[in-house]
């Protein structure tokens, strides 16, 4: 934490932009996993924040804590963008999964509603695939789902 706080001292710049990590990385704890913790790395130094679903669903199921909860104290943050993907069922693992996994963790219903209150926010899919291909297939798979959360 205070190496963090003496890099923004150092370092200031308005376009830095915090992004929550998942709680472990290959058996390493890592900081800033929920928006309280974002908060306090950013201190007044940083104002915007990037929301990883998946990050915070590994996140909370590490740590046993409600997804749904931890995702709605995000609002208090001034959020600028989405990270989009999906985790296996109780996995504390990002892997950046398509959103139609057939084991599908990420409770997707409260990530469109976060959504759809938040239009102006954009998001990103994000596969470790880097081709054309999987992101326009998955755009489709979004599109989809998309309608038929609103329904």
């Amino acid at each position: 934490m205070e190496t963090f706080a003496d890099f923004l001292d150092r370092h200031n710049d308005p376009r830095l932009t915090l992004e929550n990590l998942p709680a472990v990385y290959a058996g390493y704890p890592l900081l800033g996993n929920t928006a309280g913790e974002l908060a306090a790395l950013a201190g007044n130094k940083i104002t915007r924040f990037c929301l990883d679903f998946p990050h915070l669903a590994c996140t909370a199921n590490y740590r046993h804590l409600s997804f749904v909860d931890e995702l709605e104290r995000f609002e208090s943050l001034d959020v600028a963008l989405h990270h989009l993907s999906n985790i296996r069922q109780g996995s504390i693992t990002d892997e950046h999964l398509a959103l139609d996994h057939p084991d599908s963790g990420l409770n997707l219903s409260a990530v469109f509603a976060r959504l759809r209150r938040h239009p102006d926010v954009p998001t990103t899919l994000e596969y470790k695939q880097d081709s054309a291909d999987v992101y326009a297939r998955q755009v489709k798979v979004f599109a989809g789902l998309w309608d038929r959360a609103g329904e």
